[in-house]
C-alpha cells in the first residue's frame, strides 16, 4: 500500500536523494494541483539549503512520482 503525508516532513530513506527531506503540499485552490518539494537540511521552510521542487496536476500522480524515484519515507510525527 502506497503510505504517504500531505503537508508533513518525511526523510527518504531509499530510494533515489537519500537522507534528503521531502514534504507534498496540497496546492489545489491556487495552482490546481499538488508541489513536492526535495531539501537537503532539515532547518526549516525558509532556509533549506539545497532544494528544488516539482509539481503534479492529480492525486494519482503523487505515487507515480514517488514510484520513479524508487521512495521509502520515514514521515514525521504530526
Amino acid at each position: 500500500m502506497f503510505d504517504f503525508k500531505l503537508n508533513t516532513v518525511g526523510k527518504i530513506i531509499k530510494g533515489d536523494n537519500p537522507e534528503w527531506f521531502i514534504k507534498i503540499k496540497d496546492d489545489k485552490e491556487e495552482s490546481g494541483g499538488f508541489y513536492i518539494f526535495q531539501f537537503k537540511n532539515r532547518i526549516g521552510d525558509n532556509d533549506m539549503g539545497e532544494a528544488y521542487d516539482d509539481w503534479v496536476e492529480k492525486f494519482e500522480d503523487i505515487e507515480t512520482y514517488f514510484d520513479d524515484g524508487n521512495w521509502e519515507v520515514e514521515w514525521e510525527e504530526e
